[in-house]
């Protein structure tokens, strides 16, 4: 039997202490701000925080990540938060350690700074582009906070550009993650014929990863997409 097949994503969280009631998501994504080779290092450095309540071990790694974060220099002060360009390789760290904050940021409750933190790796992308990872994960955090134009606006195009890039695809777990918006988008603002024609969408999408490299997320997603299914369904009965 093939062994399931490994992607950049995927992260197993270290069974230490410090991470002990933590997300899987936040331990990879701020280890991945680092280089592999330093993961023994922080893991030892974080070892004598492991006392310390949830809250303020999140607040600790924002401390870390802040303190490593590749100086850029403001543009322009205000409404414009575009930086100064970096070279890819520091404009790929900055990245991550932008998105390891706003995960801290997000599980401590603090959602308008997480936002804002997003916003800044979003309009600060490689080659002075857009980042579109970033605007995925604003995409969802807008249907959470009930701005569906917006998250729908941001969904809809980073579900075509998912649809085309060489590691995602159609059936990706990125791809879906942004189908799973779109029906709630649609679904909560009135147009519920778009919304079960997404429905549908989503399930053949299941039903292909299946089939595909991505195989192996396919139970989750399908349990993940039935369970978004049924939350609004559950809504409009109350």
């Amino acid at each position: 039997m093939t062994e399931p097949q490994n992607f950049p994503w995927d992260f197993d969280k270290p069974s230490t202490a410090f991470w002990r009631d933590m997300d899987w998501k936040m331990a990879r994504n701020f280890f991945q701000a680092y280089p592999p080779e330093e993961q023994t290092r922080l893991e030892h450095h974080l070892e004598p925080l492991s006392n310390l309540s949830r809250d303020e071990r999140l607040r600790a790694l924002i401390d870390i990540l802040q303190a490593s974060l590749p100086a850029r220099d403001l543009g322009t002060v205000g409404d414009d938060i575009k930086l100064s360009p970096l070279q890819d390789a520091e404009q790929e760290v900055w990245s991550r350690t932008m998105l390891g904050i706003a995960t801290a940021q997000d599980y401590l409750g603090l959602k308008d700074e997480s936002e804002q933190t997003t916003r800044i790796r979003l309009e600060n992308g490689p080659n002075g582009q857009k980042d579109l990872s970033a605007q995925h994960t604003l995409a969802y955090r807008m249907a959470e906070r009930g701005r569906y134009d917006e998250a729908e606006d941001m969904a809809l195009e980073c579900r075509d550009w998912l649809n085309g890039h060489r590691n995602a695809g159609p059936s990706s777990p990125q791809a879906l993650a942004m189908w799973k918006v779109l029906v709630e988008t649609a679904w909560k603002t009135g147009r519920r014929e778009i919304a079960e024609e997404r429905i549908a969408r989503a399930r053949e999408l299941v039903v292909k990863m299946k089939g595909s490299k991505f195989g192996k997320y396919a139970e989750e997603e399908g349990e993940m997409l039935e369970m978004v299914i049924g939350g609004l369904e559950g809504r409009d009965n109350v």
